[in-house]
């Protein structure tokens, strides 16, 4: 499933109103079991020289585990702008009786406006003593495989600006539950 978005950098060079643009050939990465076709560069430049935008393809990263009964929080750098492809995260629960229910937030930052929350279905809970794999991901459909503790779900196709962020949001998360194995892939481009 190709979802490289080849005016990602035409977009963004747009939303910071500069202009010019060079696409190399994509490339081909998996993820999470989605394959993701991603550009070599493209650089754009804003003629007056105000601005220089470089969107350099693709970054897998993997957060650090949070700490027990903590979310994980994702913020973008000063001076990048990120899509944001896939994200994948475990969350192990503690014994405490009770059933959570996982979303994914993204906002405007430290102001804490939302841009998107999305549940995780309902239809399965989370319970104690498990582990569920999360993945959200551009290009896919709603899944769920209770049997196999995953758990699939698309993403919006967004631009990221600086202090921007996403983070999970975990109704009912204990002090004993964990985030863990939290990993991203982020089509990027920095500026100046």
């Amino acid at each position: 499933m190709k979802i490289y978005d080849p005016q990602f950098a035409q977009r963004l060079a747009r939303l910071l109103q500069t202009r010019g643009t060079n696409v190399e050939a994509p490339q081909t990465i998996p993820f999470a079991g989605v394959v993701i076709s991603i550009p070599a560069e493209a650089v754009l430049e804003n003629l007056g020289g105000l601005t220089a935008v470089r969107a350099a393809g693709i970054a897998r990263t993997e957060l650090a585990d949070p700490a027990n009964g903590t979310e994980f929080v994702v913020t973008v750098p000063p001076g990048e702008a990120w899509r944001v492809l896939a994200i994948h995260a475990n969350l192990v629960t503690s014994a405490t009786v009770i059933t959570r229910s996982v979303y994914l937030f993204m906002d405007f930052g430290a102001v804490g406006r939302p841009i998107y929350r999305d549940a995780i279905p309902s239809g399965t809970g989370q319970a104690a003593s498990t582990t569920w794999n999360y993945t959200w991901a551009l290009g896919t459909q709603v899944m769920e495989e209770a049997g196999n503790f995953k758990k699939v779900r698309p993403l919006p196709d967004l631009i990221l600006l600086p202090g921007y962020r996403f983070q999970s949001n975990t109704l009912n998360l204990q002090v004993g539950d964990s985030w863990e194995i939290v990993s991203f892939l982020i089509e990027k481009a920095s500026f100046r």
